[in-house]
């Protein structure tokens, strides 16, 4: 099994792709199904997310995917998941303001920031779970963004 939970597509399509209008949330307007919207931190926790998966992702000061991917001689696909990560990081960090409010304020930032997490989510489900021959959960599995 894939290494991961629903986060990474929770992050990719509940939180941007849902209040964006990129994926259906089953409802006629999914732009109030953003997280923490009463708190103004939505944002926050976006970043809180990216942090986490890299944290999986590297190991932080052990042994993580990346250490794995090296040592079946794909250096090369954990360094594009590096930088893939660097890019969600920069773009999450220029989302200063909430994403509802930057829905109407910024939404050329938010799109950047769900193209830098969907190139995650796809290294992730795509090239990664090929190589290590893993197995990408039910719920990710159909989700081709």
């Amino acid at each position: 099994m894939l290494p991961t939970t629903p986060d990474e597509t929770r992050t990719k399509d509940r939180k941007l792709a849902w209040p964006l209008g990129k994926k259906d949330c089953g409802l006629d307007d999914c732009t109030d199904e953003g997280e923490s919207l009463i708190a103004g931190t939505s944002h926050l926790w976006i970043r809180s997310n990216l942090i986490g998966f890299r944290a999986l992702f590297t190991g932080g000061e052990g042994m993580g995917i990346d250490d794995l991917l090296i040592s079946v001689d794909q250096e090369s696909l954990a360094n594009d998941m590096i930088s893939a990560l660097d890019e969600a990081d920069a773009a999450a960090a220029a989302l200063n303001i909430p994403l509802e409010q930057a829905i109407d304020e910024d939404v050329d930032g938010i799109n950047d920031l769900f193209d830098a997490i969907k190139r995650v989510t796809t290294l992730l489900k795509r090239d990664i779970a090929t190589v290590l021959s893993l197995q990408v959960p039910q719920e990710a599995a159909g989700d081709n963004d």
